[in-house]
Parts: C-alpha cells; structure tokens; sequence
C-alpha cells in the first residue's frame, strides 16, 4: 500500500498571464462567438477577438469560463477583464505538450478547503426494483 498512496508536497504551479482580454484585443475590439460551436456545451468555447481593423485572433475558453459564459453567469464584460494565460496541454491529449494560450477563470479558483475529516459515516447506496429501469 506504501507504493500506492504516497503523502507529498502539493505542488503549487505558478501561471504566466499574457494580459486581460480586453488588453490584449485592444481598443474598439469585439467578442464574438460562432453559433455552431456556442450552441455545443461539450467543446470548449471559442472566442474571436477582432478589431476595429477587421484583424482578429481565435482563442478557445478553460471549461468553466465557457460553462459560465453559456450558462450567463459570466458576462461580457467580466469576459474581457478575464486572464489570458500560456496553457502546456497535458499529458493525456494528443498534442500533449503544445503550448497555447486560452482565456481562464481569475485567480482564486484553488482548492476548496471542505474541513477536517472529524466523523466517518457509512454510505448506504439507494436499492431500487430492477422493473422500475427496464421492462421485462
């Protein structure tokens, strides 16, 4: 069991910011959405950021902004005071490594604290009737 669960130093992983929204847009900039990818909650959101000069940039969402930006719990003006930071795609993906940037929450979003483990109670799983799933 030693080699399973090991107690360590949580490590804590500074982010590089490259600038608000709104900073790196610049003056007179837009948010803009494309419909088909709004309207589909399981990919991440992606923002076009365009100026007045008709350039624009593409830059997709952490995955509780885009919920909150969906869901209208994040505005747009909250959006484009929002951290742009340098994101390395982890380990699990496909182009693990890569480096990019995407627009996350403000920081202040670590660990919830839930409290000292004080009790220890049993779990009693609900039972249900299987012809109350499926029909026989």
């Amino acid at each position: 069991m030693e080699n399973l669960i090991k107690f360590e130093q949580r490590a804590q992983t500074e982010r590089k910011v490259l600038g608000t929204v709104a900073k790196i847009a610049g003056p007179g900039a837009s948010i803009n959405f494309t419909k088909n990818n709004f309207e589909h909650p399981t990919k991440r959101l992606h923002v076009i950021l365009e100026r007045p000069d008709g350039t624009s940039f593409g830059i997709n969402c952490s995955p509780a902004v885009g919920s909150g930006v969906r869901n209208k719990t994040i505005t747009m003006a909250q959006l484009a005071g929002f951290p742009i930071i340098e994101h390395v795609v982890g380990e699990d993906y496909a182009n693990a490594g890569l480096v990019m940037a995407i627009i996350s929450m403000p920081d202040g979003q670590g660990l919830i604290n839930a409290g000292a483990i004080t009790e220890v109670a049993e779990y009693v799983p609900e039972t249900f009737e299987p012809s109350d799933l499926v029909a026989f």
